[in-house]
């Protein structure tokens, strides 16, 4: 038994109206995977700094445990307690503002310019209130002190002080023991600097 020509139409018109409806679901599809990427990012950025955050830090150390020849920095802000109780929580995000803008400048500048070997990452992290760390994926132990010294000597021309403390992994010491030596010396590094002034 053939249909009438009309309920034939009606159902063509059908199949294209679905055609359509499926067009968009799939275009509303693509919008939703790119939002989730988009608070993926965000999920793994510090709100005010743009750095990446301690969560994120976290998941790559568990990464990098046992990667020789990782450089770990973590750099602490000086009296960072005395900028906000004297000029206030504002003036002090500025402060944290401009640490990680001196940091990521010497990511970027950095890839070009230790002993003329391009190094593909680097990761910046604001892991605590004042308190940042460095990753430096296949570096030397020497190499980390100039990194150091590039962006405590830009801070410091802007009379911001940081203390840090650094470790390279190796066949010794993995990222986790890296981490605690790296700790370790940037609060040895924050005494001396008491001590003296």
């Amino acid at each position: 038994m053939t249909l009438p020509k009309d309920i034939q139409l009606s159902h063509w018109q059908q199949k294209r109206f679905n055609y359509s409806d499926i067009k968009q679901k799939a275009l509303d599809l693509e919008k939703l995977k790119k939002q989730k990427a988009e608070l993926d990012t965000e999920i793994n950025l510090d709100s005010l700094t743009g750095l990446y955050n301690r969560r994120l830090f976290e998941k790559i150390s568990e990464d990098l445990d046992n990667s020789p020849d990782v450089g770990l920095v973590i750099f602490d802000s000086d009296n960072f307690k005395q900028i906000n109780d004297n000029y206030g929580h504002t003036k002090g995000d500025e402060v944290l503002k401009r640490i990680a803008d001196v940091i990521k400048s010497n990511c970027h500048t950095r890839l070009h310019s230790v002993d003329d070997q391009v190094r593909a990452f680097d990761y910046p992290f604001r892991i605590g209130g004042d308190e940042f760390a460095l990753i430096l994926i296949q570096i030397q132990l020497e190499d980390v002190s100039k990194v150091i010294n590039r962006i405590t000597d830009n801070l410091k021309q802007e009379n911001i002080s940081l203390s840090s403390g650094f470790a390279v992994t190796s066949k010794d010491m993995n990222f986790k023991q890296a981490f605690i030596q790296a700790d370790q010396n940037m609060y040895q590094d924050k005494r001396a600097k008491q001590t003296t002034s």
